[in-house]
């Protein structure tokens, strides 16, 4: 436990070569509990060190059947830097029908794996979905969910739709990382109906 949590604050911290090392001493220690957390860890280690073939390898090691949501959006992660967009979105959506409490957050994942792909209507429709089960199960708002619904609407030409959106995700947080970038693109751009009334 002491070198898996030693792994997470180095992983945090940006030196991702001790983070390894110290998740590989984590996992030579003999305990009777399957570490999948730590190979969980060890796998977004390797993948933010851009090596996604060995991550790879290291979710491998935990059995499908206790995959569990975390494990399985590391694994999605790793099969989109691997280009494998369609392995992704398989083992998110398999990963919805399981998941009762974090479900948003592979909804989430689902949209960007959507829009990277340039199926913006069904990315925005994974965000509303991530928004709604969000509000339904937490009572709030997920900023996630409004930014991939704007940006969505945005490339579908849905600009009063994309700026209400991003008026929402501004007001209730500011400093969402791209949301000034986002509103700026809003600025420039006008929806056919403004142009046809101006």
């Amino acid at each position: 436990f002491k070198y898996f949590a030693l792994g997470k604050v180095y992983y945090r911290l940006g030196k991702f070569e001790k983070a390894r090392d110290a998740l590989n001493f984590a996992l030579s220690c003999n305990t009777k509990q399957f570490p999948d957390y730590v190979y969980e860890l060890l796998a977004r280690v390797l993948l933010a060190m851009d090596e996604p073939q060995n991550a790879l390898e290291t979710i491998n090691k935990i059995p499908e059947r206790k995959r569990r949501p975390y494990c399985r959006w590391t694994e999605s992660d790793i099969l989109c830097a691997l280009r494998d967009f369609d392995g992704a979105r398989k083992i998110l959506l398999r990963a919805t029908e399981r998941d009762n409490r974090s479900r948003h957050k592979t909804l989430v994942r689902l949209a960007k794996i959507e829009y990277i792909n340039g199926n913006f209507e069904k990315s925005g429709e994974y965000a509303r979905e991530a928004g709604k089960f969000f509000h339904e199960k937490w009572g709030g708002i997920l900023g996630d969910a409004l930014f991939w619904e704007a940006v969505s609407a945005y490339r579908l030409g849905d600009y009063t739709r994309a700026k209400k959106l991003t008026t929402d995700l501004r007001d209730f947080n500011p400093r969402y990382p791209k949301l000034q970038q986002l509103l700026q693109k809003l600025e420039q751009s006008e929806s056919p109906l403004e142009k046809e009334v101006l």
